[in-house]
């Protein structure tokens, strides 16, 4: 078995992978450089049909720390998260993204981070930036503060790591559908443990081309088996359908309000009326500001007529409160970076 070939090492990285030879080839020797010999790799490879095995194979003739699984029938890419989550038996887990290239000494942080502070149970950083600070890593307190800043990075997979005996896949999603299933683990660990965020080593995209077009959300959609909300309600829903009180939740989904923003101005005039009406029930109950939004940015009538809607609606005056401060914290901001530019 799997697990009692692992016991000597300390985390285990798992690497989903599905068709991506063009593109393993050039991140797995990234991942490979920590010479550490208590970290091994998982290798998930979801029934590829290119030279993937040929490549992940050649590397372990190599180095005895990568172990590959490959998948007689491709299970979904949110399935094959969560059963190598379940292979893992080392105290640390990390997934990474077989399309992303490793910058600095991120694995040695993760294992630094869990073994000096038992209270951190998840580790992330910001994808895409890898800052030289002088600290390394910041840690936040459980709680509000640490599920806040948890969730605000956790929907990019790339880097996230967990203390494995705190995963509870009582309630981890099984449906292929549910791209971001793993971000039902992040709030309840983070309610209880403390959150880390590394600063000076992290995933930065193999394609350097960053910017979203529709078509791009269009390939990812097909590539990753994503809805055509492009996974907004699903991210929002393990927010709103959590324990936590109202106040939390909006807190907590106003750190992706922006992300949110950006992917539906992406969307062409009749996939956006159905996108406003897919998010309906939990954006946009959530956040008439979404709406403010796009009436400012990509005027529709179907977001004028949800945001009078909730505009009216008695049940709302406590979200509209809080979306009014919202309004007033980012005008804010906004005239300060004016003023000092």
């Amino acid at each position: 078995m799997l697990s009692k070939k692992i016991y000597k090492f300390k985390l285990t990285i798992i690497v989903p992978t599905y068709n991506r030879y063009n593109s393993l080839k050039k991140t797995l020797p990234t991942f490979l450089k920590s010479k550490r010999k208590d970290i091994c790799f998982l290798i998930l490879n979801n029934n590829s049909t290119d030279k993937t095995v040929n490549l992940v194979n050649k590397y372990r003739k190599k180095d005895k720390r990568i172990f590959l699984i490959s998948h007689k029938n491709n299970i979904g890419a949110a399935n094959n998260f969560r059963f190598g989550l379940k292979k893992v038996s080392t105290p640390y887990v990390t997934i990474v993204s077989d399309d992303d290239l490793l910058k600095g000494n991120y694995f040695s942080s993760c294992i630094e981070i869990f073994e000096k502070y038992k209270e951190v149970g998840l580790i992330h950083h910001e994808f895409g930036k890898v800052f030289k600070k002088k600290n390394r890593y910041n840690i936040y307190k459980k709680g509000l503060q640490s599920s806040k800043e948890a969730y605000r990075y956790s929907s990019m997979i790339a880097g996230l790591s967990f203390r494995t005996k705190l995963l509870n896949f009582d309630y981890y999603p099984t449906k292929k559908s549910k791209v971001y299933s793993y971000l039902s683990q992040v709030l309840p660990i983070t309610q209880k443990n403390s959150f880390a965020k590394i600063n000076n080593a992290g995933f930065i995209p193999l394609n350097k081309d960053t910017n979203l077009t529709f078509q791009t959300l269009k390939r990812y959609q097909k590539l990753q088996q994503r809805p055509f909300d492009y996974g907004i309600s699903e991210i929002c829903d393990y927010v709103i359908n959590s324990k936590l009180n109202e106040i939390s939740k909006l807190e907590i989904l106003s750190k992706k309000l922006k992300w949110f923003c950006l992917i539906s101005e992406l969307y062409p005039k009749e996939d956006f009326v159905k996108l406003l009406y897919q998010t309906r029930d939990n954006l946009g109950k959530y956040f008439i500001i979404f709406y403010i939004h796009q009436i400012i940015f990509k005027f529709n009538k179907s977001s004028l007529k949800y945001f009078l809607l909730d505009l009216i609606n008695p049940f709302q005056i406590f979200r509209n409160i809080y979306n009014v401060y919202l309004i007033l914290k980012y005008s804010i901001k906004y005239i300060i970076k004016k003023c000092q530019n």
